[in-house]
C-alpha cells in the first residue's frame, strides 16, 4: 500500500455538528394557558377543603359545561341572577358584609317546603324510634318535624288554625328554630338565600313587588340583616328537639311531616353525616368562644336584654331538671337521660328558645351567658376531653 493511501486513511474525519436545535421559547399563551389550569385546580382544591360540595353543585348547576344554544344561555343568565351574593342587596346590613359567605348553592338551591303532607302518629313508619324530630304544640295540636327531611329544605312553611309558622334546621350548626310568619302587615314565605353567616343559614322572603327589597332573616339572631325588615326580631314558636319514639310517647295524636313531599330526595341519606362526626365547624370562625367545645349541644334561652346557653353537658342521669329565672322570668328545663335531649317544661312569658352547637350561638350572641358557667368549667365534658386529647 502507497504512502498516499496510508495518508489518506489516516486523514482526520469532517467535523459533526453535535449541537441540539436552539429550543423555541415557551410562548405567552401557553403560559397563560398553564396559569389558568394552575390558579383553577388551586380554586377546586381550596373549595373542596372548605366546602366539600362545591363540585358536585358546580356540576349539577353546569358551571363548567360550555353554553351552546339560546336555551343554555337564558339558563345561564338565570343561574347568575340567583348567584346569592349577586341576588340580593348587601349594600346595607346589620351584620360585617366580610363574613357573609356563599355556601355552596344557589338562592332557592335547598327548596323550602310550604304546607307540607303530613299523616298521623300510627302511620309514622318512615320514621325509626331514635330519629329526631322538631316538634311544636299550636294550641293544643302537635306536629313533628323530621331531621332527616329538614337536612334537605331547611325551612318549612306550615299552619295549624290560624297561626303561620316556620320550623327552621341549619344541618352545619345543628340548630333548630320556629318562627311565627306573621309579621302584622304581611305574611312571610320563608327561603333559604345559599347565603351562609359564621356557618348558620341565611333565610330570605320574596316578593314579587320589584320595588320592595328582599329581606335576608339570619335564623340563630331570629331577626331581619337586611332589606325592609332590617333589624325587626321575628316571634318565636316553642319547640322540642328530641326522637320520635320519646315525641310520640307524650303526644300520640301528633302529625308528622312524610316524605311524599314532591321531591325525588331520598331522605334516608345523610350528606353531613361525616361532618356531624367532626369536632370542627364547615367554615373557620372569626373569633370563637372557647369557653365550651365547638359542637357542644346546648339549648339556648333569651329574653329581650340577656342570652343564656344550657350546655347538654350539665345534666346526667343524676341531674334531669333545673330552674332558673332570667331577668326575673322563671323555667324550667328537664333532662332525659335515655335520649339526651333537653325540653324547656315551663318558661314564663317573654322567654324564647331554640337549639344549637355552642359555636354558632356564640359566634352570633356575642354576649351569651352560660348556666352555671364556673362549675361547668371546673369539671371539662367528654367533648372537651375528646378535643384536647386530639390536640
Amino acid at each position: 500500500m502507497s504512502s498516499d493511501s496510508n495518508h489518506a486513511s489516516d486523514a482526520p474525519e469532517p467535523p459533526v455538528d453535535s449541537q441540539e436545535p436552539a429550543k423555541k421559547p415557551i410562548s405567552r399563551k401557553r403560559i397563560f394557558t398553564l396559569g389558568v389550569i394552575c390558579v383553577t385546580v388551586a380554586v377546586v382544591a381550596v373549595s373542596l377543603i372548605e366546602n366539600p360540595h362545591y363540585v358536585p353543585e358546580a356540576i349539577s348547576q353546569r358551571t363548567f359545561f360550555p353554553i351552546h344554544n339560546l336555551e343554555m344561555k337564558l339558563e345561564n343568565a338565570k343561574r347568575l341572577k340567583n348567584f346569592p351574593l349577586f341576588a340580593f342587596d348587601l349594600r346595607r346590613l346589620s351584620v360585617p358584609r366580610q363574613l357573609l359567605q356563599y355556601g355552596g348553592v344557589q338562592k332557592d338551591g335547598i327548596p323550602a317546603l310550604v304546607n307540607s303532607d303530613t299523616v298521623s302518629a300510627a302511620e309514622g313508619n318512615h320514621l325509626a324510634a331514635e330519629d329526631r324530630v322538631i316538634g311544636v304544640n299550636i294550641d293544643g295540636t302537635t306536629r313533628a318535624y323530621p331531621i332527616k327531611i329538614l337536612r334537605h329544605h331547611e325551612i318549612s312553611n306550615d299552619k295549624i288554625g290560624d297561626v303561620d309558622f316556620a320550623v327552621t334546621y341549619c344541618p352545619l350548626c345543628d340548630s333548630a328554630a320556629a318562627f311565627n310568619r306573621n309579621t302584622g302587615t304581611e305574611t312571610l314565605e320563608l327561603r333559604v338565600s345559599g347565603l351562609l353567616y359564621k356557618n348558620n343559614v341565611v333565610m330570605f322572603n320574596d316578593h314579587d313587588d320589584p320595588e320592595i327589597n328582599d329581606t335576608l332573616w339570619l335564623q340563630l339572631l331570629s331577626q331581619g340583616i337586611s332589606g325592609d325588615f332590617k333589624g325587626i326580631g321575628l316571634e318565636s314558636v316553642p319547640i322540642e328537639l328530641t326522637t320520635w319514639k320519646e315525641w310520640k310517647e307524650r303526644n300520640p295524636e301528633t302529625t308528622v311531616l312524610t316524605t311524599t313531599q314532591g321531591f325525588e330526595k331520598d331522605y334516608n341519606v345523610n350528606h353531613y353525616a361525616r361532618y356531624e362526626k367532626s369536632p370542627e365547624p364547615m367554615f373557620e370562625l372569626p373569633s370563637p368562644d372557647m369557653r365550651l367545645p365547638h359542637k357542644e349541644k346546648i339549648l339556648g334561652v333569651w329574653s329581650e336584654s340577656t342570652n343564656r346557653a344550657y350546655p347538654v353537658s350539665l345534666f346526667s342521669a343524676e341531674v334531669t331538671q333545673i330552674e332558673d329565672e332570667i331577668d326575673g322570668l322563671k323555667l324550667t328545663i328537664e333532662y332525659n337521660p335515655e335520649t339526651e335531649s333537653l325540653r324547656v317544661a315551663e318558661a314564663d312569658e317573654g322567654l324564647s328558645w331554640m337549639y344549637s352547637y355552642w359555636f354558632a350561638w356564640a359566634g352570633i350572641r356575642e354576649e351569651t351567658e352560660i348556666y352555671k358557667e364556673a362549675e361547668l368549667l371546673e369539671t371539662p365534658s367528654e367533648a372537651q376531653v375528646t378535643t384536647e386529647t386530639a390536640l
